[in-house]
C-alpha cells in the first residue's frame, strides 16, 4: 500500500494505492470505511481516491456526507464512528448507490 497527499492547491486530497485483490464489493466497503475515518480525522481533506489494482474510486467529503444523510464529523470516539459506519455497510444496495 502507498499513498500520496495532494496539498499544493485546494481542494486537498489523498490518493491511496492498495496492493491486494478482493471482490469489488469489498473494495467499495473499504473505500467507504477508510474515507469516513480520514474525513472525520483530517478536517481539510476534500477528496480521496482509492486504487485497487484496476479499480479506482474517488469519494468526496460532500458526496459521502450526502450518502450518509448526516454529518459524521462530530463523532467523538472510534467506537461511535465504527458503529456509525457499520450501520450503512450492512446494506449492499446503499453501498453501491455511492458509486453509481
Amino acid at each position: 500500500m502507498g499513498f500520496e497527499l495532494q496539498t499544493r492547491e485546494k481542494p486537498y486530497g489523498i490518493i491511496l494505492n492498495y496492493d491486494w485483490l478482493e471482490s469489488e464489493q469489498n473494495y467499495k466497503k473499504t473505500a467507504i470505511y477508510n474515507s469516513t475515518y480520514l474525513f472525520a480525522l483530517v478536517q481539510n481533506v476534500d477528496w480521496i481516491t482509492f486504487i485497487f489494482g484496476n479499480q479506482q474510486y474517488k469519494i468526496t467529503k460532500e458526496d459521502l456526507q450526502n450518502w450518509y444523510g448526516e454529518d459524521f464529523s462530530g463523532l467523538q470516539s472510534e467506537d461511535e464512528l465504527k458503529t456509525f459506519i457499520q450501520k450503512q455497510l450492512d446494506d449492499a444496495d446503499k453501498v453501491n448507490l455511492l458509486f453509481s
